[in-house]
């Protein structure tokens, strides 16, 4: 009989895949091991561990790290003939070379957080149809979530155009992905956005990502749309280097 811990992905016998959430206990009169297992679309239920039989830790196509990459699964699991018949997958780099890591020398990515309100996002597919080719792959802040329909609102520049205008309007979007608004790369030098910079003249500046375009302001002054780029301040004022001070 299969022994499983929390997180272990099954197959319920009866009838589709879940997760492991609790156990093992033994039932009542200690004649039969069980777990609680959550199946997608439904609550948490209690099953015996015959009814259970193990899934893969992974599927193919899954990113997953290997040591310090985060590689792409290609195919299995299969059992090593030399290494006492361990599970082991083909991965592949960024590189497109390949490895045969075993399944405990990967580790899953961690789950992305939801978007919610006030994340900068790009947009991965717009509204299938409808002007999809317009705001593809452009970069805004989401104003509003529609959980009923799954679509985001998103803000482009300073929100202040009509609806549908890719400068400054907005547009409800299906599937969006998180933009890393912790730093900015600018002619190949990194930019943290949480410190501040000293220009030539000794000014100090900070730095945010407003609506996809990285702006900042001296003194302490608040950041929005009307702020000088990061691009211009480097032109105009640069080398800006990184206070320590």
């Amino acid at each position: 009989m299969a022994e499983f811990k929390v997180g272990d992905k099954v197959r319920v016998l009866s009838g589709g895949d879940g997760v492991i959430t609790y156990g093992p206990v033994n039932s009542t009169f200690m004649t039969n091991i069980l777990y609680v297992v959550k199946q997608d679309g439904d609550n948490e239920r209690t099953f015996q561990a015959s009814d259970l039989e193990p899934l893969p830790a992974f599927t193919v196509g899954d990113k997953v790290r290997y040591a310090a990459a985060v590689v792409t699964i290609k195919a299995g699991p299969f059992l090593s003939t030399v290494r006492d018949r361990a599970e082991f997958w083909v991965v592949e780099f960024d590189s497109g070379q390949h490895a045969t890591p075993l399944t405990s020398w990967l580790t899953p990515l961690p789950a992305d957080e939801p978007v919610k309100v006030g994340d900068t996002v790009m947009v991965v597919v717009a509204d299938p149809g409808i002007r999809e080719g317009d705001f593809v792959g452009l970069v805004g802040t989401v104003t509003a979530l529609d959980d009923y329909r799954g679509r985001v609102k998103v803000r482009f520049g300073d929100g202040t155009g009509r609806h549908g205008d890719k400068a400054n309007g907005h547009w409800w979007c299906e599937k969006v992905e998180k933009v890393d608004t912790s730093s900015h790369v600018h002619k190949g030098i990194v930019y943290d956005l949480s410190a501040e910079y000293r220009d030539r003249e000794g000014d100090v500046w900070r730095f945010e990502d407003i609506a996809g375009t990285v702006r900042g302001e001296i003194d302490g002054r608040k950041i929005d749309t009307t702020s000088l780029s990061l691009a211009y301040a480097v032109r105009e004022y640069g080398p800006l280097s990184k206070r320590t001070d």
